[in-house]
């Protein structure tokens, strides 16, 4: 008996079958499809990751308007599609992680797809590059178009070139971060400011350009503003606003410079005093009664009585009780007044204010309480317009047919009320109300701390808002 073959038995092997060299050319024709679906993967990543793929644009690839919509939101030049080098701050969102990305769903039911929307939310959610993110917040402050687009460099631009993950995300947060630096008064102030010095240098530089600043122009903006009989407070907000913008676009100051800062201290020097009265409770009583004259309209009267108290006791302002050109970001909402009760009656209330002038993301709480005189009374007179006054939240003080108060007509009325009562309109206005309240809980035996945090004063400002015979010790 013959023993067997082994070269037979070797190839009769279950593992292989005998095709060993077959499956090996199967296996090396299988590589490059391997290889492209696993850089197929690499496209779809965990959406917790925290760095993006940003991937050489083809050539081939059918270009998009993308760059030319994204430029024009943030008023710089258009780049041209044709060009071969990568730009980065024409990255695409759909190549970024999810959480890159505005998630927000649109209402719009003309919205065809997530590429449409995120396009038109680019301006503000993708921010690639750290120039756009400055120029975002720029155009937050000023309408401006010659300033919005100003470009400067921020020291060396890390971003050009770049093969690494992309830096949108990262510079977004710095726009928020940077945006949210300024308290909105502060940017309506800002904006105010800029303005006005626009109308100054299209009237007497139309040839230049707006920006950087020179000394000279500053130095006359301010002469100019000073013989308009601006406060000191006002010039000297005007010179931040130019000062912030130069240094938000890393440009020289000419608020730096010695001249500017010496004329400025010499408005401060012989600044005027402050001519305006305070309303005392004679007068308050006296407006009053003028509103049945002046005002013919019954809803109307009884808001404009419940502004007016509420005004003098809780010492507020007039843009945080009635809306303004620069806004309503300051003005007490209806869902902010909190009514507190002794034996089932009201016996006092508080009005929340989440935001108001230096705030700087504190609250505050402006207790009112009841007066014996209802006449008089500011908890009673808001009780009788809440009666009346439209449904649901939002600003508290309204019309019948739920706009917001102006401030503008909030003076106009006071302004009809002041001169029927033979005052003088110039030195008794709507600040009047925050002046006398202060001087009438002085006079109450208010002690001064406690006067200091009802009308939100964080120094001793509220002296001068105190205009009684006798002023009290600032708390050292």
């Amino acid at each position: 008996m013959k023993p067997p073959r082994r070269g037979k038995a070797k190839s009769k092997c279950t593992c292989c079958s005998g095709k060993q060299p077959t499956k090996n050319k199967k296996v090396a024709e299988k590589r490059p499809r391997n290889s492209s679906r696993k850089q197929a993967n690499t496209e779809s990543l965990p959406f917790n990751l925290t760095t993006s793929l940003v991937e050489t644009p083809n050539n081939d690839a059918p270009t998009t308007n993308n760059s030319q919509t994204f430029a024009t939101n943030l008023s710089v030049p258009s780049t041209s599609s044709s060009t071969n080098q990568f730009i980065p701050h024409l990255v695409n969102t759909q190549q970024l992680p999810i959480h890159m990305q505005d998630t927000d769903m649109s209402d719009d039911p003309s919205s065809d797809s997530d590429q449409d929307e995120t396009e038109t939310d680019a301006g503000i959610h993708v921010l690639p590059s750290f120039q756009e993110a400055v120029a975002q917040h720029s155009q937050n402050i000023t309408s401006d178009p010659e300033i919005s687009s100003y470009c400067s460099v921020h020291g060396q631009n890390s971003n050009i070139s770049s093969t690494g993950p992309s830096h949108a995300s990262i510079n977004r947060d710095v726009y928020h971060l940077l945006d949210s630096a300024l308290a909105p008064s502060t940017k309506c102030s800002y904006r105010n400011a800029l303005t006005h010095y626009r109308t100054f240098h299209d009237t007497y530089y139309p040839n230049c350009p707006l920006l950087p600043v020179s000394t000279e122009r500053l130095a006359q903006f301010i002469a100019i503003c000073h013989k308009r009989n601006l406060k000191a407070s006002t010039i000297t907000s005007y010179n931040s606003a130019i000062a912030y913008i130069h240094k938000l676009h890393n440009m020289v100051s000419p608020s730096e410079s010695f001249v500017v800062k010496k004329m400025l201290h010499s408005i401060r020097r012989h600044k005027q005093l402050d001519k305006r009265q305070p309303f005392t409770i004679s007068n308050i009583r006296n407006i009053l009664k003028s509103l049945s004259v002046i005002v013919s309209d019954g809803f109307t009267r009884i808001i404009m009585q419940a502004m007016f108290l509420v005004a003098f006791f809780g010492l507020f302002r007039v843009g945080e009780l009635a809306h303004s050109l620069t806004g309503s970001q300051n003005v007490i909402r209806r869902e902010d007044l909190v009514f507190k009760y002794k034996r089932s009656n009201i016996s006092s209330m508080s009005i929340t204010i989440r935001n108001y002038k230096h705030s700087q993301g504190n609250i505050s709480v402006v207790p009112l309480a009841r007066q014996s005189n209802k006449k008089l009374c500011p908890v009673h007179a808001l009780l009788k317009y809440l009666r009346i006054a439209p449904n649901g939240n939002g600003q508290l003080f309204r019309d019948r047919n739920g706009q917001p108060i102006s401030t503008a007509f909030f003076r106009s009325i006071l302004r009809s009320c002041v001169i029927a009562n033979n005052m003088d309109p110039n030195l008794y206005t709507a600040h009047s109300f925050r002046i006398g309240g202060a001087t009438h809980a002085y006079e109450s035996n208010m002690p001064a701390s406690q006067i200091q945090k009802l009308g939100r004063w964080k120094s001793t400002a509220y002296l001068k808002y105190i205009r009684s015979t006798t002023r009290p010790i600032p708390n050292n």
